[in-house]
């Protein structure tokens, strides 16, 4: 989920003007905000929406140990929050903030003991594995491994969340270049054959696991959407991984035809991409484009489809930059994407970079814990 890891692309100047300009125009007739969404006039105001209505709140950071801590002063977010998710990594051997098996023994007795849910951000189909009829079976069989540690601990996992289910396949964008010796990316070159072995992992898991649901999560800036360029605007179409509406458009309806256990889209689109002030590698000025807008239009396209839509909430800039930063600028896109007509299902306040560096205590501003209370008190009907 590192939005600047592709190669910088060559188109520049008036053509990419054009492009911005041409998707800028295109963004006015996408979508309107819905009626009676609540509106947020700030980052210090709270909005309120019905009792019926309210979304979850899930916390997500690479280093859970401080939340099993005996004492960790974290009580009003514990008793609001809806669920926990993992790295797969801290379930795994040989990985940095891997989890004890003392500390995965306390983490589930405390969600056993809150009624809080538990999903694992995994990779679904996985690049590394050799990419043919089999991917999904031997991928689905890795992430099962981390699911039967949860579950031997005496827990439950409800979700998987599916980073990047059909890119790590596809051989598109920067993955169709031969980087010489040292790598070269083997990958189907269209969707369909992705999305086969998509349906497979899934299947391979509701085997085992019945109950086990599955998320599709998609970093979004990097894909073009309904022929619209992608955030940085390289290789083919000038979309980096392609076009997404053409994804979950192939993988929400294969995926119910099956009988699968799809049932959410999650977003990773961090507020300075949101809000078009990250450098683009090609646009002068990604601002022209209201990238919030088409999160809120693929939100409508999963809803439509009967799936439910999550959003992960936090900033790439803050999370390299600070906590204070991290905190403020997510809790300004929480409100600018409710004031664009978004009603997530699923809020994932999440980190994966250096900032928020603590997870707790809850009463001390610009901790993890401290951030979710905040988004609590504005998506849900409580008071402190």
């Amino acid at each position: 989920m590192y939005f600047g890891r592709l190669l910088s692309g060559v188109l520049a100047g008036a053509m990419v003007m054009f492009a911005v300009g041409a998707e800028a125009a295109n963004e006015s007739s996408r979508s309107e905000p819905r009626p009676n969404q609540a509106k947020a006039t700030g980052a210090g105001v709270r909005t309120e929406v019905p009792a019926e209505a309210d979304p979850e709140v899930w916390l997500c950071h690479r280093n859970l140990h401080e939340l099993v801590d005996e004492g960790a002063d974290w009580e009003f977010v514990r008793k609001h929050l809806d669920g926990i998710k993992v790295y797969i990594g801290a379930l795994a051997r040989g990985r940095s903030h891997i989890l004890t098996d003392d500390e995965l023994t306390r983490l589930v007795k405390m969600l056993n003991e809150t009624g809080l849910k538990l999903a694992i951000e995994c990779g679904g189909p996985l690049g590394h594995v050799p990419v043919d009829e089999n991917n999904g079976r031997k991928s689905a069989e890795i992430a099962l491994r981390a699911v039967r540690k949860v579950h031997e601990a005496g827990g439950t996992v409800h979700f998987l969340d599916m980073d990047g289910p059909v890119r790590r396949l596809l051989a598109t964008g920067s993955h169709r270049f031969d980087f010489g010796k040292r790598y070269k990316w083997k990958g189907f070159t269209e969707i369909q054959p992705c999305a086969d072995q998509l349906m497979s992992f899934m299947a391979v898991v509701r085997q085992e696991y019945p109950g086990i649901q599955c998320f599709a999560l998609t970093n979004f800036p990097n894909w073009g959407y309904k022929g619209g360029l992608s955030y940085h605007g390289r290789y083919e179409n000038r979309q980096d991984w392609g076009d997404y509406f053409d994804v979950v458009s192939t993988i929400v309806p294969r995926a119910k035809a099956e009988k699968l256990p799809l049932v959410a889209v999650t977003v990773d689109n961090p507020y300075d991409y949101a809000i078009g002030e990250r450098p683009s590698a090609t646009l002068k000025d990604p601002g022209q484009v209201n990238w919030m807008r088409r999160i809120v239009d693929l939100e409508r396209y999963v809803e439509g489809q009967g799936l439910d839509f999550n959003l992960i909430v936090n900033c790439e800039a803050g999370a390299k930059e600070s906590s204070e930063r991290f905190c403020k600028d997510t809790l300004a896109y929480l409100d600018a994407y409710r004031a664009a007509g978004g009603s997530a299902k699923r809020y994932f306040v999440q980190t994966w970079m250096k900032y928020p560096d603590r997870v707790v205590p809850e009463s001390e501003p610009y901790t993890l814990t401290w951030l979710a209370a905040e988004v609590i008190k504005r998506v849900k009907n409580v008071a402190e």
